[in-house]
């Protein structure tokens, strides 16, 4: 199981020309409020999200900066390898297939992998916009797994991925709230 998710992630990188990193800060109140760091890899042929397991922090960032270099500067041009030990959960979404594989593990080094094929989300687009560092975004509302989901997308990237299983919009998912405010994500920073 170990070799197919280093292939896979070999492969993912390897393959794909137009790459960004967006780093994210992930928000619970699932009971106790908790929040992580996670990242979203991105390319044409899909997307891999990776939920660092020891960036846990318990309680609430109740002000999310935006760090400066939420941008597209070309000037520095990033290449770094992905190694999985210290994360406890990955997505990858499949563009072809339509599919999500994901691993979950637990502190006993057992990983379960877990292919899920949900339908689409049907995304309405309203006239609202605000900036998210230096980026016009735009809101969007709908409905996944029976949680009702505002989201906030920018076209300066128009790869159709965010934050978990959030996708299908006509650019990336910088923001997303779950309408409760469960759960909420946040991009902090992206890298080509």
């Amino acid at each position: 199981m170990k070799n197919i998710l280093f292939i896979l992630i070999l492969c993912y990188y390897t393959v794909n020309s137009q790459n960004y990193k967006i780093t994210y800060i992930e928000q619970y109140n699932l009971g106790i409020p908790v929040h992580f760091t996670s990242t979203l890899y991105t390319s044409e042929e899909g997307s891999l999200f990776l939920k660092d397991a020891t960036s846990r922090k318990q309680g609430y960032k109740t002000n999310v900066d935006v760090e400066d270099n939420i941008n597209l500067d070309d000037a520095e041009v990033k290449r770094e390898q992905v190694f999985i030990k210290g994360f406890n959960e990955y997505t990858f979404y499949n563009v072809n297939t339509k599919s999500f594989s994901f691993l979950v593990s637990n502190d006993s080094n057992v990983f379960n992998e877990i292919i899920d094929t949900p339908n689409d989300i049907i995304w309405h687009l309203t006239n609202e916009t605000k900036h998210i560092g230096e980026f016009l975004a735009y809101k969007a509302t709908g409905n996944f797994r029976g949680r009702e989901w505002e989201v906030w997308f920018i076209n300066n990237i128009p790869m159709p991925y965010g934050p978990w299983k959030l996708r299908s919009l006509p650019g990336l998912i910088l923001e997303a709230n779950e309408k409760t405010g469960k759960i909420y994500f946040s991009a902090i920073k992206i890298e080509r």
